[in-house]
């Protein structure tokens, strides 16, 4: 009877730890991803202050790519305009800058808007990620961002 029971005991005790052993695998496992996100997270914030000046830069410059051809279709447009200069390139000139002008301010208006998009979506992204890892409760609950939580703010997970 008593080597029954120490039988049933030792059976019991391997259980438990086999269980204890892959309960401990998963909290590595999860340690493991929430390390890599929070780098991964980390590296984007990092590197969106280094690009953010060149977005902004680009987005400008094809706006004023847009204002400079403005400028030239009015500039082919004035002497057209005014009788006084009757040449045979002049006509020929101003529309070649019309169609030019228009054609093309048209696709930098569209590329500059598009890439101001873009640089108001890496923002937002950016400041999302902020918030997301000061604090993950809104985003996935009070019981399953306490891990996460412990992992972001570098306190024990047993502690939190």
């Amino acid at each position: 009877m008593i080597e029954s029971i120490h039988t049933d005991l030792n059976s019991t005790n391997k259980s438990m730890e086999s269980n204890l052993n892959r309960a401990m695998d998963i909290a590595n496992s999860f340690l493991n991803m929430t390390t890599t996100v929070e780098s991964t997270l980390l590296n984007a914030q990092n590197m969106e202050p280094v690009y953010r000046v060149p977005r902004q830069v680009a987005s400008l410059a094809i706006f004023g790519v847009a204002f400079l051809l403005a400028l030239v279709g009015f500039w082919g447009l004035l002497p057209a305009v005014s009788h006084q200069l009757q040449c045979c390139s002049i006509p020929c000139m101003a529309h070649t800058a019309w169609i030019s002008c228009a054609i093309l301010g048209s696709i930098a208006i569209v590329l500059a808007s598009a890439l101001m998009l873009f640089n108001m979506v890496v923002s937002d992204a950016c400041k999302m990620a902020n918030i997301i890892t000061e604090d993950l409760e809104p985003f996935l609950g009070e019981s399953l961002a306490l891990g996460p939580n412990a992992i972001f703010h570098d306190t024990n997970i047993l502690v939190a």
